[in-house]
């Protein structure tokens, strides 16, 4: 179980990139500016997300399990 728990660790550790903000930009594009670069990061670690899902999952069915074994 202590590899479910490193390897989610490591999925888990998601350094987000943003790119400089424009100065020129009123309120609103600041706000636009921002949910674009939250979508294109989330759509970069898609694939971690992903995987950290469904390794999540699978330590749940192993705790669940030995969880049962044990009652």
């Amino acid at each position: 179980m202590k590899d479910f728990v490193l390897e989610l660790k490591g999925l888990n550790d998601i350094e987000l990139e943003i790119d400089d903000l424009p100065t020129n930009l009123a309120l609103a594009e600041t706000k636009q500016f921002f949910l674009n670069q939250f979508e294109i990061a989330f759509a970069k670690h898609l694939p971690k997300f992903r995987k950290a899902f469904a390794t999540g999952k699978d330590f749940a069915r192993k705790v669940k399990d030995v969880d049962k074994d044990n009652s």
